[in-house]
């Protein structure tokens, strides 16, 4: 049929084209932080089921998007290729987060404070993630 390739896949369109080459620097930069988180999580997740017969609880954050020293490395690198300046580029990376912008420094530390806390006590082996919405996980 029209605009199908062999065995009847469909080729992507010129626009769907330019889309996804916008999307990869984005994949490729975040790759490695992914895959460390992923690492750490499991890595929570497994302690958890030893250490909490000594009555130590061990549980995880993981920080969405943070205006932080790093972010501005990563908005940078992120951009390039794009043909977007970084302040357009992170605009619209910012409207990705339901929330619309990144997280305060003190969002993180009040749930660090939270999970270090009694309060959190019967929690163990778990991730708290203070993303702003971003993260479409169901938990």
């Amino acid at each position: 049929g029209r605009g199908r390739g062999p065995g009847g896949a469909r080729r992507l369109r010129p626009h769907r084209q330019r889309r996804r080459q916008y999307r990869a620097p984005a994949a490729s930069g975040l790759l490695p932080g992914g895959c460390a988180n992923a690492a750490l999580l499991s890595f929570t997740k497994g302690q958890s089921e030893d250490i909490v017969k000594d009555g130590i609880v061990i549980n995880a954050l993981q920080p969405g998007p943070a205006r932080t020293e790093h972010w501005e490395v990563l908005m940078t690198n992120l951009s390039q290729g794009t043909g977007m300046d970084v302040a357009t580029f992170e605009k619209g990376f910012l409207k990705l987060i339901p929330m619309g912008r990144t997280a305060e420094a003190g969002e993180m530390a009040r749930m660090i404070t939270f999970l270090a806390s009694d309060a959190a006590s019967y929690m163990t082996g778990r991730s708290v993630v203070v993303d702003g919405g971003w993260n479409k996980e169901m938990a």
